[in-house]
């Protein structure tokens, strides 16, 4: 138990877009489990990101997207709000030894959400978020995809 947090990446697809290979391993899906598909496939969705107990990273979630709102919910999360997260870790990254705290991903405390002390833990969860996202925001076909964020303890 303790915080795990969520990065979903989805994409829909209209039409011709949806392969026919696609179709056949969903309709073999649902058959092995005695159900026929419904209607068509509209969506995949995948994890982008995981993060665990990286509670400075949810704090920012939750000020920036949720609008303050920490309930488990699903959050819309645009590509900018993404841009500004790995600036912002970039930049605590940059000033590390210059403050105690960097200004704008502070710690927080929570359910089992872990320390909240500015130790390794925190500063390989802010590295891992800087390694992540520059990943992610490199993509071509970034435009094509919607993102989601979740948490839940």
């Amino acid at each position: 138990m303790g915080l795990d947090m969520y990065l979903y990446a989805k994409k829909y697809f209209w039409g011709s877009e949806w392969t026919e290979k696609a179709k056949i391993e969903m309709d073999m899906f649902f058959k092995a489990h005695g159900t026929d598909v419904v209607g068509d496939v509209k969506y995949i969705a995948c994890e982008a990101v995981y993060w665990r107990k990286a509670n400075a990273i949810h704090k920012w979630f939750v000020e920036n997207v949720q609008q303050g709102e920490d309930d488990c919910e699903e959050y819309d999360v645009s590509i900018d709000q993404l841009r500004e997260l790995l600036r912002v870790c970039k930049k605590a990254l940059e000033e590390r030894n210059l403050s105690e705290r960097p200004l704008g991903l502070e710690t927080t405390e929570g359910f089992f959400f872990g320390g909240t002390g500015y130790d390794d833990w925190f500063w390989e969860g802010v590295q891992y978020t800087v390694d992540k996202l520059t990943v992610l925001l490199k993509r071509k076909d970034l435009d094509k995809w919607d993102f989601v964020y979740r948490s839940s303890w």
